[in-house]
């Protein structure tokens, strides 16, 4: 994964070094345009890392993440110093699993290649860090950076990151027909809250029932959308794919008298074993991934399985069939998971924003149901 320390540190003088303030991923924060008729954006910091330079030890007071336009402060988050060791004492305690998902998201490698540990409270020892996670924010005016500012026992510390001043690349919607757009780019979207997936987006097909299967959904074919064409979103050439996953619904379902925290503890263990055999099936399934002319990435998880009719180095063109809608992956409701990326690689490169050309009407809303044309 590609992480990078940004900004600049600023340290009182007699405190010189001591407190390092990294945000991560590298680049610049993108955001959301939420509502861009009255002008709102949204943004995430996914993970700020403080790191103890000193040789004693550092008790932290808190952070803010300031929004700014220019110089001027248009929105701030305070963090105390009990949030901060709570979250760094979750992540620590479950490591790559941390929140019951896997954390690729958190810079693991990073902390490791500096010999740096995760601290058990507010106060850091020498080589120990903090985290925080996930920062939302909504403005009303296009920012133009973010700044971490760090307070601990007689010194502070600050970081400044970039926000993406880029528009968003228009692209075909991936499939065809009327659609039901869930798990949007915001707050109520579990894909928004890691940097892989940010802005990724899902299409479910309804029936007249209101619902994306005729009976119980306990099967790939009760779904109305299994089977639906796959769409390339744009001209490219694919970089990647996988066809041959497949679902095991008498894992993924539950089974009857079984409780909550059963179910829970079976299906955690059956994930966690499946990604450490091979995360890319385990979470994405069967999928696609096109590289396009802007040197960006569309992707198409959880595609049926064998339904996959393109291979790595094929010239492709919007709107060419490049496989099915599926159930295969971290997933047993059938969908098709959409999205773009700056990089080939679903699990390190980064979600980025886009559009689509052709939801009808023009404009249409995502977290509606949507008609292609």
């Amino acid at each position: 994964m590609r992480f990078a320390v940004l900004g600049t540190f600023l340290l009182l003088p007699s405190a010189a070094l001591a407190l390092d303030v990294r945000v991560y991923p590298a680049g610049s924060i993108y955001v959301q345009r939420s509502n861009p008729d009255h002008g709102c954006v949204d943004l995430v910091v996914h993970n700020i890392v403080i790191i103890n330079d000193a040789k004693g030890d550092v008790v932290l007071q808190g952070a803010a993440v300031e929004v700014l336009k220019g110089e001027r402060v248009i929105e701030s988050r305070n963090v105390t110093a009990s949030e901060i060791a709570a979250t760094t004492a979750a992540i620590s305690k479950n490591g790559q699993m941390a929140t019951a998902e896997l954390d690729t998201d958190f810079p693991w490698a990073a902390l490791a290649a500096g010999h740096v540990t995760l601290a058990r409270g507010s106060r850091l020892h020498a080589h120990q860090a903090a985290a925080v996670k996930n920062v939302f924010i909504n403005v009303q005016e296009m920012p133009t950076a973010i700044r971490v500012r760090v307070h601990a026992r007689g010194l502070s510390a600050s970081t400044t990151i970039g926000v993406s001043q880029k528009q968003p690349a228009a692209y075909h919607s991936p499939l065809r027909g009327v659609w039901l757009l869930r798990s949007i780019p915001n707050v109520t979207s579990h894909h928004r809250w890691n940097s892989q997936t940010e802005f990724a987006v899902d299409f479910f097909k309804l029936g007249e029932n209101g619902l994306p299967w005729k009976t119980d959904g306990r099967s790939a074919a009760d779904y109305f959308g299994f089977g639906a064409p796959v769409l390339a979103a744009a001209d490219g050439i694919v970089v990647a794919t996988e066809n041959d996953a497949v679902q095991d619904y008498d894992v993924r379902l539950r089974r009857e008298g079984e409780s909550d925290a059963d179910y829970d503890r079976r299906l955690t263990a059956y994930n966690a074993a499946m990604q450490k055999a091979d995360p890319y099936k385990a979470l994405l399934g069967n999928h696609v991934v096109i590289q396009h002319a802007n040197d960006e990435y569309s992707m198409y998880h959880h595609l049926e399985s064998g339904s996959v009719s393109v291979h790595k180095g094929d010239r492709v063109a919007a709107g060419q069939t490049i496989g099915a809608v599926g159930d295969t992956g971290d997933t047993n409701l059938v969908h098709l998971h959409f999205q773009v990326s700056d990089g080939p690689d679903p699990l390190t490169a980064r979600s980025i924003p886009f559009v689509f050309d052709d939801l009808f009407p023009p404009g249409g809303d995502y977290g509606k149901v949507v008609r292609t044309k």
